[in-house]
């Protein structure tokens, strides 16, 4: 049932595009405030507008369509087609209302030369939504990308979870701009409580996949989605969805990114002395990285500034990391780099003072 609502729900998108009679207009405005009450009324208004809307739509074709066990198998085969790809026509739409100019066009293009593969991308079955991602071209800037990035989104979990391996073999311009409005859009979500307590289940994933997706954009070098990657550290590497938010992981990306807008949610994580990493360097000498020394690497290197100046230690041979020896010098190097900051981080970059002493650190 729901798979036909959501197909003849397709007739309120297409209304809008088609040139139209003054009383299919007429037709069109009370849909859309039918929409309208659904989206912004009370409760029960919503509730009350979303069932004229479905009898609005499906009385005119449950008419027209009649029996459908009096037709022969054959075209109850087709009906059921139709009507499949028009559920998958209003996810489509809508999809594409929502991408900006540039990946509007990119998808068109692609579309044009695989529409058969982007409507099972949003058709009902999600088995089939994975087959067609798995069988998408995988090929920078002819608009997969878009599609991509639009199917992390997905309702079924294993379709989403596809969508991000994809995502993060891709990684271009595209896929960029989808992970950035997905990360934005996820992150407010979860801010403003949108998930009550009956789908904290779900919350908790949609935190995991925001976390990947923010990943994939740290490591695609995405400096222009700094403040959406930001941001979801700000809201969930300090939250009750930090269990699954990778915190060091996106703390560590951003440093990579090197772009100041990351700067006040890296400060706020300074405090957060959850471990991390643990690494001998000999007997008795235990390097170890807390979350908020994450967070104090990665603001050094948006700085510019030498690690070592503040008592970071990294694991050599290979330095895989940077952390601490002892707490003292913990607490002395985040002192001496809170002390740094509040004396040069509003000057012009060219007029900041280097650090000038090392913490002293027994071993």
């Amino acid at each position: 049932m729901m798979g036909l609502r959501w197909a003849l729900l397709a007739v309120v998108v297409a209304c809008a595009e088609w040139p139209v009679s003054q009383s299919r207009a007429q037709d069109t405005d009370e849909l859309k405030q039918l929409v309208d009450r659904i989206a912004r009324g009370s409760e029960r208004d919503s509730a009350d507008a979303a069932e004229q809307l479905v009898e609005r739509l499906i009385g005119p074709v449950a008419k027209a369509l009649g029996s459908m066990q009096s037709r022969p198998a054959e075209e109850q085969v087709r009906i059921r087609r139709a009507l499949a790809r028009l559920s998958a026509a209003l996810r489509v739409r809508l999809m594409r209302t929502d991408l900006e100019e540039q990946d509007r066009k990119l998808f068109d293009a692609f579309a044009g030369r695989y529409p058969e593969l982007v409507e099972q991308l949003f058709d009902d079955d999600s088995r089939l939504r994975l087959v067609a991602l798995r069988r998408l071209p995988i090929e920078p800037d002819i608009g997969a990308g878009v599609l991509v990035a639009a199917k992390v989104d997905d309702p079924d979990e294993d379709v989403a979870v596809a969508a991000l391996e994809v995502a993060a073999e891709l990684k271009d311009a595209a896929v960029v701009r989808g992970l950035t409005r997905y990360v934005a859009g996820a992150t407010e979500a979860l801010k403003s409580g949108f998930y009550g307590p009956d789908d904290q289940e779900v919350a908790v994933t949609v935190a995991l996949f925001v976390s990947r997706a923010a990943k994939i954009l740290t490591d695609a070098g995405a400096r222009g989605s700094v403040p959406q990657i930001a941001e979801a550290l700000d809201v969930l590497g300090r939250s009750g969805y930090r269990a699954v938010f990778d915190t060091p992981g996106i703390a560590l990306g951003l440093g990579e990114l090197r772009d100041e807008r990351a700067v006040a949610a890296l400060l706020k994580l300074l405090p957060d002395q959850r471990r991390h990493n643990v690494k001998s360097l000999g007997p008795g000498k235990l390097l170890t990285q807390t979350h908020g020394d994450a967070a104090l690497f990665a603001l050094v290197r948006i700085y510019g500034l030498d690690p070592g100046a503040f008592g970071l230690r990294d694991a050599r041979p290979k330095g895989e990391f940077f952390g601490f020896l002892t707490p003292e010098a913990r607490e002395k190097g985040h002192r001496g780099f809170l002390k740094w900051h509040q004396a040069n981080a509003e000057k012009p970059a060219a007029k900041r003072a280097l650090p000038t002493t090392r913490p002293a650190e027994k071993g």
